[in-house]
């Protein structure tokens, strides 16, 4: 590594251990958030989620979700909510036939939380309406 790129690595750790804690704490914490997401919900649910965001053209995170390969990356590249690029679905709520979304991503005033209402269809979930719910 140049010296720059290794100074670079040690200005971002120093970051991340500031805003999430040292590395071990930090994938306690992800790991933790992941089972609760999937406990709460199902895995397959996450992923038809993550699919049907990674189409949605303005969505900051989804070019990363379709190159992800969302049906098949583990769920820990997929969702980081305390490592860049701080991607993580803050609310996830049924309501009749529509799916409410809040996907909370980037930092502090850098990014924000958008909402999706997503209607099952018989080939999957589709978008019904997007807006912001709130920015940073």
């Amino acid at each position: 590594m140049e010296p720059d790129e290794e100074k670079w690595a040690q200005e971002y750790e120093k970051t991340l251990t500031d805003l999430f804690g040292p590395p071990q704490k930090r994938l306690r914490r992800q790991r933790g958030y992941l089972g609760n997401l999937c406990g709460k919900h199902s895995e397959p649910l996450i992923r038809n989620i993550l699919a049907a965001l990674a189409e949605i053209g303005d969505f900051a995170p989804a070019r990363g979700l379709r190159e992800a390969g969302v049906l098949t990356a583990p769920l820990t590249d997929l969702l980081r909510p305390y490592d860049y690029p701080w991607f993580r679905l803050t609310k996830i709520r049924w309501t009749g036939e529509l799916l409410e979304v809040v996907a909370s991503h980037g930092i502090r005033r850098a990014g924000g939380e958008q909402q999706f209402i997503l209607r099952q269809t018989s080939v999957g979930l589709e978008l019904q309406e997007l807006g912001w719910t709130a920015v940073y």
